[in-house]
């Protein structure tokens, strides 16, 4: 199993001289199997890129198609925003399918559908796109699903209703990795949850929008500090802690210090960063 990062940046892209090194474009993960399973978490601005490399891997005009699967944690703006800049969504025979939390009345493809009205976009519809697109609605505590060797778990967060946030995790044999962004772990209840859930993950990717500033989260909430993200790692004896879902106001240099200068952990911390490749 392989992660790559295509964009690992919370709340709008911040493209320019001082981010080049971790990037600038909003929240996407691709994550494929050793048998090929192609999984997506989110459709922030960095899934566009990741359409483009996918041209090139039997997903283009003069490819065979492909399938994949997207995970989408919740639909803030900033984690579907390239969603209708997603090249291979354009052409027949590429096939994707789109699993997400029904909140109340508000359904996963009617909030994607909102966002094609042609007020905003020039493609009016979802129904003009070539590629198969089929909408998955997932229990909002917790569910389970199976793409070829891949076990994928879902479970309920809070974040900020009425989008409260689905973490996911995703197994192939003895190796796993969670995703846990926007999720605020206030509560302690709410993070021994959290922690059972990634239990023994060999990458945890997790929310660090607050950087070094406890204080946020307890004024704010919403968001984890690193502190929070690197407690939750230890307690679920994760292998390695991934920071993601970076503020707009963090430069290259910024973080370079933070990561430098924070204390020793028990847990390997290895910041994300747009265009890393990890093998799990």
């Amino acid at each position: 199993m392989k992660i790559r990062f295509w964009g690992v940046r919370g709340f709008i892209p911040v493209p320019g001289p001082t981010t080049t090194f971790y990037g600038g474009n909003t929240p996407c993960i691709e994550i494929m199997g050793d048998q090929g399973e192609l999984v997506i978490v989110d459709s922030g601005t960095g899934i566009r890129k990741l359409g483009l490399d996918l041209m090139g891997r039997g997903f283009g005009p003069k490819g065979p198609g492909g399938k994949g699967i997207i995970l989408i944690t919740h639909t803030h703006w900033d984690h579907i925003q390239g969603f209708p800049f997603f090249p291979p969504l354009f052409l027949p025979g590429n096939d994707f399918a789109l699993h997400g939390a029904k909140r109340g009345q508000h359904r996963l493809e009617s909030i994607l559908e909102g966002q094609m009205n042609p007020n905003f976009n020039p493609v009016h519809s979802l129904t003009n796109l070539g590629a198969t697109i089929r909408f998955v609605e997932m229990d909002e505590e917790s569910e389970h699903l199976t793409w070829g060797n891949l076990r994928i778990s879902s479970m309920a967060m809070t974040h900020a209703r009425p989008a409260e946030v689905l973490a996911f995790r995703i197994d192939e044999g003895s190796r796993s990795v969670t995703i846990m962004t926007d999720v605020c772990l206030k509560d302690p209840r709410e993070r021994r949850k959290a922690a059972q859930f990634a239990r023994e993950s060999s990458i945890l990717i997790h929310d660090c929008s607050y950087l070094d500033s406890p204080s946020l989260e307890k004024t704010r909430g919403l968001h984890s500090s690193l502190g929070t993200a690197v407690a939750v790692a230890e307690e679920a004896g994760a292998k390695v802690m991934m920071p993601f879902h970076y503020p707009v106001e963090a430069t290259d240099t910024l973080l370079d210090d933070l990561f430098a200068g924070y204390p020793g952990s028990r847990v390997e911390i290895r910041p994300s960063r747009e265009g890393l490749c990890v093998d799990v």
